[in-house]
C-alpha cells in the first residue's frame, strides 16, 4: 500500500513540476539557460521534479513496476486539470474525452 501511496504522490508532484516550469517559462520573453536558472519559479519546478523521481524511485522499491507505471501514467490527468486550473485555459472535449478514456483503461488494467 506504501509503494501505491508513493507512486500517487510522484504523480502528483511530477504534474505540479511541469506546470509550474511551464508557468515559470511562459514569464520569459525568449528562452535561455542563463535567464530560465535566474527564474525562480521555473526552478521550484525543477526541484518539484526530482522530488518526484525520488517518489518513484522509492514507490518503484515498495511495490511492482507495472502497478507503478499504471499509477504513473495518472500524471496525464492530472497535469491536464491542473494546467487548466492555474491557467484559466478552459478542458476543450477532447481532452474530457481523453481523461475519460485514460481513467476507463487505467481502470481495467489494475482490476486485471
Amino acid at each position: 500500500m506504501i509503494g501505491e501511496f508513493l507512486a500517487l504522490s510522484s504523480a502528483l508532484t511530477l504534474s505540479i513540476a511541469a506546470v509550474v516550469q511551464r508557468l515559470g517559462l511562459k514569464k520569459l520573453k525568449y528562452f535561455s539557460i542563463r535567464k530560465a536558472i535566474r527564474n525562480r519559479i521555473w526552478l521550484v519546478g525543477i526541484l518539484l521534479g526530482g522530488v518526484g523521481g525520488l517518489l518513484n524511485y522509492l514507490a518503484i522499491n515498495k511495490t511492482y513496476l507495472y502497478v507503478v507505471q499504471v499509477i504513473m501514467t495518472s500524471n496525464i490527468i492530472i497535469t491536464m486539470v491542473l494546467e487548466s486550473v492555474l491557467t484559466s485555459d478552459k478542458l476543450n472535449i477532447r481532452q474530457i474525452i481523453s481523461i475519460v478514456l485514460i481513467t476507463i483503461g487505467l481502470t481495467m488494467v489494475m482490476i486485471g
